[in-house]
């Protein structure tokens, strides 16, 4: 059995040839930063998952093609960075597609959810 702690770049050797249970031991050892660095971006916990889960399996996919010319947290922190900011451009552009992205103002773009929001004013006069 490896040692825990192999290097990152021993466990990336052994995923190019073909280890899964190497990518699973990157995957636990950054985990945890990836998270943070992501929740940075995508404020949701269940959004941040959901882009470090698709942080990991492009990373998987891609690994076959990494050349070790940098330290693979460092790629490997570049796929989440990147993966985070799509995912924010995407949903804006979904929100603002529905009318739900805020203004300016920070009010929603479509009249009718804009009726739906109850304001400080609102509760005194109710």
């Amino acid at each position: 059995m490896k040692s825990q702690r192999e290097p990152d770049d021993l466990l990336v050797i052994r995923v190019q040839g073909g280890d899964r249970c190497a990518f699973d031991q990157l995957a636990a050892r950054y985990r945890p930063k990836l998270l943070r660095l992501i929740m940075r971006t995508v404020h949701d916990p269940a959004d941040a998952e959901d882009v470090l889960q698709d942080t990991l399996v492009r990373a998987y996919r891609a690994l076959p093609a990494f050349r070790r010319d940098a330290a693979f947290y460092t790629w490997l922190f570049r796929i989440a960075i990147n993966t985070a900011t799509a995912f924010m451009t995407g949903n804006r552009r979904q929100m603002e597609s529905r009318g739900e992205a805020p203004d300016q103002a920070g009010q929603p773009s479509n009249p009718e959810l804009q009726a739906d929001i109850i304001t400080p004013e609102d509760i005194l006069l109710g």
